[in-house]
Order: structure tokens, then sequence, then C-alpha cells
């Protein structure tokens, strides 16, 4: 075989190879390059519109300071930014992907409701959990709050209390908190009154009975907590927290 013959084989040869290394390199960048081509997308779509955050307002339709009023239907309304869907949960459990929904609520009370915020890739990228006050329908003068126990700790493990704030009155249960109503709006003198046992140490325990008075003021639709002035005076007192 002369030379030119051995030159033509020999790029026939090298030819051949690399078209197999072809065969093989292409389809698995191709794979790798479609398998990463929905998240690089979303990744460019967040950098130009800006990062997916959700958010939603609730009110009773026709009701200009936007509150939740029983026995009026609640409208659920979602205000994320960049979301590509949303998705509602709410406390019975049940689902909805729509923008606005409305729901009837029969008690005056407080409900958890979370919103979730998906990526064009379908992933839960942000999230939104309020506690929903839902008020009573009570006259103009008179509105409803959420009161929240003080926090326990093992060192005050008991308390019995119970609260008067402008003539509405008002248990603490076991509960985290719960909703008072028909209370008149503005400076309202409160009285938080009861008992509260604290563990000194193992064997020694101490008791307190409580009779604090304070003004507050009051504003509808607002969440309000009993905390401690000073244990050892028995002094508590009434804030508002939001």
């Amino acid at each position: 075989m002369d030379d030119r013959a051995k030159n033509v084989d020999e790029r026939k040869s090298e030819s051949s190879s690399e078209w197999k290394i072809k065969d093989v390199v292409v389809p698995i960048f191709c794979v790798i390059l479609g398998a990463a081509l929905p998240e690089t997308l979303d990744a460019i779509k967040r950098w130009f519109t800006g990062p997916i955050v959700a958010n939603f307002e609730y009110y009773s339709e026709g009701n200009e300071a936007k509150l939740a009023i029983v026995p009026k239907p609640v409208i659920f309304k979602n205000t994320s930014r960049n979301a590509a869907k949303i998705k509602w949960i709410f406390p019975d459990g049940s689902t909805s992907d729509s923008n606005t929904v409305i729901r009837q609520f029969s008690f005056a009370s407080s409900y958890q409701v979370k919103l979730l915020a998906y990526s064009e890739n379908n992933e839960v990228v942000d999230q939104q959990i309020q506690t929903c006050t839902i008020l009573a329908d009570l006259p103009e003068n008179l509105t409803s709050i959420h009161l929240k126990r003080p926090v326990e700790t093992s060192q005050i493990p008991y308390l019995d209390l119970s609260i008067q704030i402008g003539g509405a009155r008002g248990h603490l249960p076991d509960a985290a908190g719960f909703q008072i109503n028909e209370i008149p709006m503005g400076n309202q003198r409160y009285r938080i009154y009861g008992r509260a046992t604290r563990h000194l140490s193992h064997m020694n325990i101490s008791s307190c009975d409580i009779n604090s008075v304070g003004t507050i003021h009051i504003m509808p639709g607002k969440t309000y907590q009993i905390g401690w002035i000073d244990f050892s005076n028995c002094a508590m007192k009434l804030e508002q927290v939001d």
C-alpha cells in the first residue's frame, strides 16, 4: 500500500472515530440541556421580573375598612407577585387555585389561611400564612377583638384569668386566643382578674391573686395580649400587638 492510500485510510478511521464520539456526546448534551432548560428559563424570568412573593388580602364585600364580618361572605384575593400559579389552603382542608375565592363563615373567630405561590417549574417558592380575624356584625360603635393569653412558662404554668373591657366580659380558655365581641371602640377601661400559680422550686409553689386595671384604645379587628408587669406584685396589663 502506497503512502497516499495509507493516509486516506487513516483519515477515514479518524473521521469514523469522531462521528462515534459525536453520536454519544451530542445526545447526552441534549438531554442535560433539556433537563436544565426549564430551571434556567425560570431563573432568567425571575431575574427580569423580580422574586416570587406570596401575599393576599381578605374582606367582606362593601366594607370600606376592608374588614371581614359574619354573616357576610368573605372575599380572599390573591395579591402575590410573579407567581405562575397559586394554591389556597383553608382551615377545613379545602383548596382552590383561583385568584379570588369567596368563603362563608358561620362564627366570628380567627382562622388560619395559607397561600402557596408556585414557579413556572411547578415548585412552591413562597407561602403566606395569615391568621384571619372574622368579626361579628355589630352596631357601628361596637367591635370585636382577638385576645391572646399571656405566654406561660415552666415557672408560671397555671393561669386562670378573666377580663372585662368596656362592659364586655370574657374568660380566657386554655386555647392560645379567643374573640371578645361587643366592645365599645375608643379608649376603654379594662380589668384583669384571676389567679396565677408559680413554681419557685420543686416543692415551693407560689400563688398570685390578680386584680389589675388600666386603659386601652380599642380598634376594630386588632389583636391584644395580656402580659405581665410584675408577678411579685400580681400586676398584669393589656396591650395591642398588631
